[in-house]
Order: C-alpha cells, then sequence, then structure tokens
C-alpha cells in the first residue's frame, strides 16, 4: 500500500489507490486535537482493509506528533473501540 500523506490546505489525510481514486480521512485540527471528521474509501475498494489501514497510520501520526483525537466520524468511533491499545490518543 502506498503511504497516507497529509495535506494541510485540504485538512485531509490522502491515500493514492488504483485507478487514479483515493482514501481520505477528513479531519480538523485545533490545538493539539485532531477531530477525525471522515473517512472515505471508495465503493471500487471496498471490503479490502484500507479504512482500517488509514486510521491505524492516522492514529501513528498522532502519537508521533503529540496529538490527542476526537473520532466524530462513526468509523472512526467503532475503529477505536474495536482497537483498545490505541484509546489512550483519544481526548476526554
Amino acid at each position: 500500500m502506498t503511504e497516507l500523506t497529509f495535506d494541510l490546505p485540504g485538512s485531509r489525510y490522502v491515500l493514492p489507490l488504483e485507478g487514479g481514486e483515493e482514501g481520505q480521512v477528513d479531519v480538523r485540527l485545533s490545538e493539539g486535537i485532531l477531530t477525525i471528521r471522515r473517512v472515505f474509501v471508495p465503493p471500487s475498494h471496498e471490503g479490502k482493509g484500507i479504512a482500517a489501514e488509514m486510521m491505524k497510520a492516522v492514529a501513528h501520526d498522532a502519537r508521533d506528533k503529540g496529538y490527542r483525537i476526537v473520532p466524530v466520524c462513526s468509523y472512526a468511533d467503532v475503529w477505536f473501540r474495536r482497537n483498545r491499545d490505541q484509546q489512550d490518543l483519544l481526548a476526554n
């Protein structure tokens, strides 16, 4: 899988996919809080674990940069509930 990159002007993480498509994690960054607003994978790439891999990469990036996370997106919320080892990143 190609590496997920942060697009600051677009406030999103982007993952290039086959066919010129891309997966996205739309975020808002303010005062060290990374709010995950949407996780998107094009329908042609669904069911391949791409969303989970993007979330793992976002969590890793947040940990490296010292960000806390607020998962507003339902997918991100469920991902954090299933990945208890990442819950220390959640802002209270």
